[in-house]
């Protein structure tokens, strides 16, 4: 005899497909543009506010690390007077210690 497993929804939300990792203990973390979210087996557990687009996530040995894509502007004086707008895009790498 085959047995259905039971679904249970832990966020209407959701993320983007390269934002979600599971960490060591195997909890789901989500990234969004305002923050990241940690999900246990009864719902949302910790929420850390670290705002960025990010492009991708991963966990490593009790690591967090993020690729957030970065978009600037930047006047450049052609003359006393006349200025243009440089558009400047990066990505950052940010690895982050959960536990401390």
């Amino acid at each position: 005899l085959a047995t259905r497993a039971k679904l249970h929804t832990l966020d209407d939300e959701g993320c983007e497909t390269k934002n979600v990792c599971t960490t060591d203990k195997g909890q789901l973390v989500m990234g969004r543009k305002e923050a990241v979210y940690i999900y246990e087996v009864d719902g949302r557990g910790p929420c850390f506010a670290f705002p960025g687009d990010r492009r991708l996530m991963k966990w490593w040995q009790g690591y967090l690390i993020t690729v957030d894509h970065v978009e600037e502007s930047k006047k450049l004086a052609v003359s006393n007077t006349v200025y243009e707008t440089e558009q400047q895009e990066r990505n950052d790498i940010k690895v982050y210690d959960l536990k401390n």
